[in-house]
């Protein structure tokens, strides 16, 4: 009971002190051009929500993948590295981005450019999952919200 007390006490006067920062929402829409291997190019979104947390750099988020041809989406759990100015990461879900498969397992790996306030250039490759599930590329700008 007294060490729970103590630990509150402690990150309450680390807050107020300006230590360590409380997570931050980090909200994202992308449009941009997806370049399957089968099934057609088309421009499409990319979704992301996750946390910024200041004291680890591992900033874990959710993206949704919607190319506007075919009804194909990606819907993945991922793990970004960097600055605010350039980051790398990966992640693994679900998708289906041909549009004569199925869905399946599917991992991805994106960088990001910072290109101006609140925009970033992103590359995003969709593969190395499931043989039903397709694969895609993505190249578009990401828009801070």
């Amino acid at each position: 009971m007294i060490q729970q007390r103590l630990r509150i006490f402690i990150a309450s006067a680390c807050l107020a002190a300006g230590l360590v920062s409380p997570a931050a929402a980090d909200t994202s829409v992308g449009a941009g051009f997806f370049a399957p291997a089968q099934g057609g190019a088309s421009v499409g979104v990319v979704a992301t929500a996750g946390l910024s947390l200041p004291v680890v750099p591992i900033a874990p988020q959710v993206s949704l993948a919607l190319p506007f041809r075919g009804g194909r989406y990606a819907v993945t759990g991922e793990a970004r590295i960097g600055r605010p100015s350039a980051y790398i990461g990966a992640g693994v879900g679900v998708a289906r981005l041909d549009t004569n498969g199925s869905t399946g397992t599917i991992y991805d790996v994106f960088v990001g450019k910072r290109i101006a306030p609140l925009t970033t250039v992103e590359a995003r490759f969709y593969g190395f999952g499931s043989d039903r599930a397709g694969t895609s590329g993505y190249l578009g700008l990401r828009f801070a919200i």
